[in-house]
């Protein structure tokens, strides 16, 4: 399944990396932000399908081809981001996600911490019911099925 999918993310990942190269100008902050989030259904897909997609290498590309290698950190976070809750997962996609997570604690550190903050602070309306339940019960990684691994990097 993972190795089918990788073939959609790839194409997918360079029909959005043509269409920022074709801007003649360097592309905005706001108009890359939007890019992304069209993006992230197809994150979503990825976990759903097995396949731990580079969210850095995914960054890099897009921010080559918008012309602003420099937001690389400020992107990468704002991508995992838009990955889905945890709670939305069967087991072996939040292994994937936890993979996903794991190479952006690795370079930049923070990662976790920033998607423990927002999994515990989202707002109720705009969580869906099911995740709702699990929202006010499964506040922090210890509780989850699989993000207490994500605390213990030092494994790693």
């Amino acid at each position: 399944m993972a190795a089918n999918f990788a073939e959609i993310f790839e194409v997918e990942l360079q029909c959005w990396c043509y269409g920022l190269t074709n801007i003649e100008d360097r592309v905005e902050r706001r108009a890359l932000n939007e890019v992304v989030k069209d993006f992230a259904p197809v994150f979503k897909e990825a976990i759903e399908n097995l396949y731990a997609f580079d969210p850095i290498e995914t960054t890099r590309r897009l921010l080559t081809a918008a012309r602003c290698p420099e937001l690389e950190k400020e992107m990468t976070f704002y991508l995992l981001s838009l990955l889905p809750f945890p709670t939305e997962l069967n087991g072996e996609q939040a292994k994937i996600l936890n993979e996903i997570v794991l190479k952006v604690e690795r370079l930049f550190g923070g990662a976790i911490q920033r998607l423990q903050r927002k999994w515990n602070s989202s707002s109720p309306a705009r969580v869906s019911a099911p995740r709702k339940a699990r929202a006010h019960s499964e506040t922090s990684f210890e509780n989850l099925s699989f993000p207490s691994s994500l605390l213990d990097i030092k494994k790693l």
